[in-house]
């Protein structure tokens, strides 16, 4: 199977697994993603539908589908993102690389998703916001020196449209999701995992947003929210009451000479809603909880939350979120894109 998108294509295959590559450190993020060879020779970060959490394994029963549905919308909105595979994984797979359950928690045949493996900079966002929390000295000149190095600095802003777009609750206090690939010239940010969009990687939990129902957020029943703008910006970019940690260091880069996320809004405001079915079509039907009622829920999620995205990034303008903005004032924004946030 190929996914083409007439913009910014995307070509997602369908591949086997041809070797396992068994972990000599320990296992990145809650989902452990396994390192693999696939058939077409290159690597890739193998993505199960389960999150390790303390000592137990927990279903994510909305990652994978959301995964695959953000990878398309980034691809349009053109995000820096890394290459997406599906990984078609059999019995006997599981017999031979026993690991994959047992390490992984890939208990089952099927379609899993996975990311292409890219090198990485040595040194790491997750390294340098620890040293910068505990004090440690030369800190602030190794971040000044390991972003200079970074050559698509006005992508950050197409980042931070996107997660709010999606109501990604976890790229900012997380270093990890931000990943950064080694070239001759320096270093380029890559946006990876998209699970914890839409609210949250489970289809039906409270657990991520308060108290409130992931499905009454996407579908705009929530009474108690007078203030979507605050609600948003309080989601994406806060924890437990403080500025993200990952935020505040990459908010910094965003340039305000002009309006930084016009360009990624005008290709949001022009995605029509048949091309958003057609992304939401290609999610494996057991990746999903609600068939065609979950795609339906998730495409006027998206067509709603791009009309309210200049009002979002306005509110966060005011608040302040974006301490190098000099200009003052609101964002400007073509009048038919201009939606108030109430």
């Amino acid at each position: 199977m190929n996914i083409s998108l007439s913009k910014g294509v995307l070509y997602i295959k369908t591949l086997n697994i041809e070797t396992y590559f068994k972990p000599k450190d320990g296992l990145p993020g809650v989902s452990h993603p396994a390192r693999i060879l696939a058939s077409d020779g290159k690597q890739y970060f193998l993505k199960g539908n389960y999150g390790y959490f303390g000592d137990k394994w927990i279903k994510l029963d909305a990652a994978l589908a959301q995964e695959l549905f953000a990878y398309q919308l980034a691809e349009y909105l053109s995000l820096p993102v890394t290459n997406v595979a599906l990984i078609e994984i059999e019995e006997s797979d599981l017999d031979i690389y026993s690991d994959l359950r047992f390490r992984h928690h890939i208990m089952t045949a099927g379609i899993y998703l996975a990311t292409e493996a890219v090198e990485t900079a040595n040194q790491t966002l997750g390294l340098l916001l620890e040293e910068s929390k505990w004090d440690i000295p030369q800190t602030k000149k190794k971040i000044n020196n390991f972003f200079k190095k970074l050559q698509n600095k006005d992508d950050i802003s197409k980042i931070i449209y996107f997660d709010l777009l999606t109501a990604n609750v976890d790229r900012y206090s997380n270093a990890g999701n931000l990943i950064f690939k080694k070239a001759n010239d320096g270093t380029y940010i890559l946006a990876i995992d998209f699970g914890y969009c839409f609210f949250g990687p489970y289809w039906t939990s409270n657990e991520y947003i308060l108290n409130l129902s992931k499905i009454k957020l996407l579908t705009a029943e929530y009474p108690q929210i007078t203030n979507w703008g605050k609600f948003m910006t309080e989601c994406c970019f806060t924890k437990n009451g403080r500025i993200g940690a990952v935020f505040s260091l990459l908010e910094k880069y965003i340039k305000f000479e002009d309006n930084p996320f016009a360009s990624s809004h005008y290709l949001a405001v022009n995605l029509e809603s048949n091309k958003l079915t057609d992304m939401l079509m290609k999610i494996p039907d057991d990746w999903l909880i609600q068939g065609n009622h979950q795609r339906t829920i998730y495409l006027n999620f998206i067509l709603n939350q791009v009309k309210q995205m200049p009002g979002i990034l306005d509110f966060a303008v005011r608040s302040k979120f974006f301490t190098n903005n000099r200009t003052g004032g609101s964002l400007q924004w073509h009048k038919e894109q201009n939606t108030l946030v109430q």
